[in-house]
């Protein structure tokens, strides 16, 4: 995965107002425009603590460094760096997969997944072994669970359609690597055989049952037993459940018998679905668009989600506590209490400070935390309470605290809370007054440890991995076999004449602003590449090749800017069929004003080249570019004179709207003087490429003016051979400017959607370079009625116990309003229709204001 992830592809809503993204990054809300799926149940976990410590892992795992930070959430077991590694393993995994340009590589998609998978040194298989060896030299049940028949076959199996798919990734990447149909189809049909037979096994790695290993309460003797009913696990409230639903249940340690452990289910069942995504990857790197593998993806989804949700009910749990438990009498006498002296007002005897007596650390009464009950066994806390021992007895002879920590990883054995204490109801006892205080202190303290034990035991990248698999099964939203190059630009101006242009009339003053500028059509060519699917391909993907002009007029004179996702409009939706899933909708507006079919009919990248050539007539919005243009400094009379065209065609490469010159030199003479392009014949070179110059489109601060809609036409060029297509495109000279886009229009074969991946050509055949102080003045002439109504809001505003006049008074005016033309015209609209006294009065003042100026005029 790259150093900067990539934008998120999906959320998934784990309740609370936490989401987490495809990337892993938790946020307050969906990402917007991308599916978002919902987790089954409610955490009832603080959002800014599960945030916080999600998080916080999320940033540990990725550097190195910061492991320390995670050791000491987790505490210490043999096995937790190779669970750290698996864990930063798979997020890794998982934000590769989850974006569409992901899939667009041959070969380099499914062989990265596999390196993430199969790295000798790093990759998760070698973790998730080097975790199954440590676990099951020491724990019994694991080892005996590993050595089943049914976990042996499962493993053989996700290796054995490993090894046929990436064999078969690794002749792909052989580039001379050229199989006719006959040889893909019978690769075909050797890749979904190894599919079907060996699917099985993925399924049993995903399978809750694959999980069950015999559980020994003789493991747990040391802190489970302390804890009695106060370990409660947190299996959720349910979306629907009734409001009031508790969210946590008491926990209690099993019998010694077969029971979920999910020490080894995490890194496999991780390991497995990895596996399965690089291998369908290699089969088909387009399964998305093509609907392969979608019902596999949808049973691995709610397989991942009932291995999570499972993981959560069983083996993580927090300790939960109530004011009752907080009744302990404590004597002055026990060595658990700091009681301070005060001096007696009355005796002058020193007598116990009540108001300031407090706990001492390492009252052994609230162990307070949370902890994995599967991991977190007798091995995990013996050493930590010998070391506790031995600074208790410590502590014993020397009269102080015990110095050794009380906390291991997210559990601490002797939490403090923060008590007032009273006299109790016996000679020399005190008790605790703030009971419900305590409780709530010892319950937000174990709510925290949860979170960072949830966020760090694999729990999150379950859920993650089973949206993942949900946003897998979904059509794209975007092509993943559809690439486009970027768009080359070129242009051939004639000299510049000169041109008298015109504001349209200032509404309310129809003031008219005039200019003298320089104006020069010119021959415009775009050129772009666009990559489609390659030929060498189990299950080709066919196109339709397509321009097409969309609508941009606006109020009849003015200009929008379209993009063509307003023209095609793609969202996610429920799917009816298939509730907790999405499917894909894709819409087309009413926008468009021309499509021309340059490949008409269905057609897959082909293997023998595609040639066409001709010209259409199209409806487009046409437009003059009108640019901003500072004065030209004064000319040095004792220069040579010279030609501007020369100096036009020895620049080579002149942005015309920049006045930037980059000479790139060497071209013959002949390319000068030779018959023009497209069809010009007077001047000009021949081959646009080496002397035309190349624009940067738009014009720098260039503004749509004189819009309208008039037919164009496109000259155009397309060739087309295996998987790429080129195209040209010319406008014709004489005509205005206009955008066209060049559609590759794509068939979705599971559903009736067709994704289009528009490229937009800039046809800019006509710029007019306008001086700049005629913006200054137009923009002033509009600003005449702005400042007008500013001036007259005051005496419109009632003073303090005025009534306000029927028709609603101008207070609803904010300068914002008065900023734009356009923002002016609705002011004015409105006072128009809800306050025509103001509107009249601004009539007359611009009237009043235009004569004056009209006067002073003819005065001078």
């Amino acid at each position: 995965m790259a150093d900067k992830d990539p934008d998120p592809s999906f959320s998934l809503n784990l309740g609370n107002g936490v989401y987490l993204d495809s990337n892993g990054a938790l946020r307050n809300g969906p990402v917007p425009n991308v599916p978002t799926y919902e987790a089954p149940f409610t955490l009832p976990v603080d959002p800014k603590k599960i945030k916080d410590a999600l998080t916080s892992v999320k940033d540990a795992l990725s550097d190195i460094s910061k492991k320390g930070f995670l050791h000491d959430k987790w505490g210490k077991v043999d096995e937790i760096d190779k669970i750290l590694d698996i864990l930063a393993g798979i997020g890794k995994l998982a934000g590769y997969v989850a974006p569409v340009f992901a899939a667009l590589g041959l070969v380099v998609d499914a062989l990265k997944l596999f390196g993430i998978l199969k790295d000798e040194e790093s990759g998760i298989e070698k973790k998730v072994d080097e975790l199954k060896k440590e676990l099951t030299e020491h724990v019994t049940a694991l080892a005996k669970l590993m050595e089943s028949d049914y976990l042996e076959t499962a493993r053989s199996q996700i290796d054995a359609l490993s090894t046929t798919v990436k064999l078969y990734a690794d002749n792909l990447a052989d580039d001379t690597w050229d199989p006719a149909p006959e040889e893909l189809a019978f690769q075909r049909q050797t890749l979904t055989t190894a599919h079907t037979v060996n699917l099985n096994g993925f399924t049993r790695a995903l399978a809750v049952g694959s999980w069950v290993a015999l559980f020994s309460r003789s493991e747990h003797t040391l802190v489970w037993p302390m804890l009695g009913r106060l370990l409660n696990v947190v299996p959720g409230v349910a979306k629907d459940a009734p409001s009031g639903t508790p969210g946590t249940l008491p926990i209690d340690m099993p019998q010694d018998g077969p029971n979920f452990d999910h020490r080894l289910m995490f890194p496999f069942a991780s390991f497995a679905i990895g596996t399965y995504f690089a291998c369908i990857r290699g089969i088909s790197p387009e399964y998305r668009t093509t609907g392969e593998f979608r019902a596999a993806l949808k049973g691995f989804s709610t397989d991942l989600e009932t291995l999570a949700t499972t993981m959560r009910q069983s083996c993580l749990a927090r300790t939960i506590y109530t004011a009752d438990q907080f009744q302990q009498l404590f004597y002055d006498y026990d060595n658990s209490l700091r009681i301070p002296l005060t001096i007696d007002a009355q005796t002058g005897l020193p007598v116990p400070d009540v108001s300031a007596i407090t706990l001492k650390p390492g009252v052994n009464h609230w162990p307070v935390g949370a902890m994995d009950l599967r991991y977190h066994d007798d091995a995990y806390f013996s050493g930590f309470l010998a070391a506790l021992a031995v600074s208790d007895a410590q502590a014993w002879t020397s009269g102080s605290a015990p110095t050794a920590p009380s906390k291991i990883g997210s559990m601490d054995i002797r939490w403090l809370p923060p008590a007032r204490l009273m006299p109790g109801p016996f000679p020399h006892s005190y008790q605790i007054a703030n009971r419900e205080e305590c409780a709530a202190a010892a319950n937000a303290q174990s709510e925290a440890d949860y979170a960072d034990l949830l966020a760090i035991s694999g729990y999150p990248e379950l859920m993650r991995l089973s949206a993942l698999c949900r946003n897998e099964a979904t059509e794209p939203s975007v092509s993943q076999t559809v690439v486009p190059g970027k768009v080359k630009l070129y242009a051939n101006p004639e000299p510049e004449v000169e041109v008298t242009v015109k504001s349209n009339p200032v509404h309310y003053t129809g003031e008219v602003v005039t200019a003298t500028a320089k104006r020069a059509f010119q021959e415009c060519m775009c050129k772009v590449r666009v990559k489609t699917q390659s030929v060498v391909r189990l299950d080709p993907i066919r196109y339709r090749i397509t321009l097409r002009t969309l609508n941009s007029l606006a109020g009849g004179t003015s200009w929008r800017e379209v993009q063509y996702s307003d023209y095609q409009i793609c969202t996610y939706e429920a799917d009816p069929s298939d509730p907790g899933f999405r499917r894909l909708r894709v819409g087309h507006g009413t926008n468009e004003m021309s499509a021309a079919p340059l490949v008409g009919d269905w057609t897959p990248s082909p293997r023998e080249a595609i040639h066409r050539e001709g010209t259409v007539s199209m409806n487009a919005t046409t437009f003059d570019w009108w640019v901003p243009t500072p004065p030209e400094p004064r000319p040095d009379p004792n220069a040579p004179a010279h030609d501007d065209y020369v100096d036009r065609i020895g620049g080579m490469l002149i942005d015309p709207w920049q006045g930037h010159l980059e000479p790139i030199g060497g071209v013959p003479d002949i390319l000068l003087t030779d018959t023009g392009f497209g069809g010009r014949t007077d001047q000009g070179p021949s081959i646009p490429e080496l002397a035309w110059q190349r624009p940067k489109s738009p014009p720098l601060d260039g503004q749509h003016r004189v819009v309208n809609q008039e037919t164009v036409h496109v000259r155009y060029t397309l060739d087309w051979k295996r998987d790429d297509l080129q195209v040209t495109v010319w406008n014709q000279f004489s005509e205005r400017n206009y955008v066209v886009y060049l559609v590759v229009e794509e068939e979705m074969r599971s559903s009736s959607n067709v994704l289009h991946t528009a490229v937009a050509l800039p046809m800019d055949g006509l710029i007019t370079r306008v001086p700049e102080k005629f913006f200054v003045k137009e923009a002033s002439a509009h600003a005449k009625t702005a400042r007008i109504i500013a001036g007259l809001i005051p005496k419109h505003i009632p003073n303090a116990g005025e009534i306000v006049p029927d028709d609603g008074g101008v207070a609803w005016i904010r300068p914002g309003d008065l900023l734009t033309p356009d923002g002016v015209e609705r002011v004015m609209t409105k006072l128009k229709a809800e306050n025509p006294t103001f509107f009249n009065e601004v009539l007359t003042e611009l009237q009043r204001r235009d004569a004056a100026s009209l006067k002073r005029t003819a005065t001078a």
